[in-house]
């Protein structure tokens, strides 16, 4: 189990997309993560976390996410 937890904080590009998630959280463990779909699920802006810093591409197309959302993603490269 340890390793599976320290081989986690490694992981650079998650692809969670078409999974029906609603909510997301404890992303900041994933130190090392700068690529994330999560795509094709029921987010809605209340069910936001911090992405972490490091995040460059991500990809949020295809949710509920609400018309007032206010998230600032200045520091993005690719934002779908």
């Amino acid at each position: 189990v340890q390793e599976a937890k320290e081989a986690l904080l490694l992981v650079s590009s998650l692809d969670l997309s078409h999974n029906k998630i609603s909510k997301i959280s404890n992303l900041q463990t994933l130190q090392q993560l700068t690529k994330l779909d999560i795509s094709f699920n029921d987010l809605k802006s209340s069910s936001l976390c911090k992405f972490p810093p490091q995040i460059v591409e991500l990809n949020l197309s295809h949710n509920t996410l609400e018309s007032n959302t206010y998230l600032d993603f200045s520091y993005l490269k690719q934002l779908e």
